[in-house]
């Protein structure tokens, strides 16, 4: 639990802009098309329990289509 105390103070010094999810999932799989980007993102999401409620303490809403600052923090620091 340390550990993921220690994750988020990282991520909350971190200062990120907010963005739109598709504009994300671009920069983070730029090889892929937009909506096959998207998808990816997605299930990376669904898959990694951690991230999952990493994000769900931020506010995430799985139909949203824009990110918190906040949101793209925790994505980056997990997937990038």
């Amino acid at each position: 639990m340390n550990l993921e105390r220690c994750r988020m103070n990282l991520i909350n010094q971190n200062h990120t802009k907010k963005m739109k999810r598709r504009e994300f999932a671009e920069d983070v799989f730029p090889h892929l098309r937009p909506h096959a980007a998207v998808e990816c993102l997605r299930r990376a999401i669904e898959g990694d329990s951690l991230l999952y409620r990493a994000l769900m303490r931020t506010g995430y809403k799985k139909h949203s289509h824009h990110l918190t600052s906040r949101q793209v923090a925790v994505l980056r620091y997990y997937l990038c």
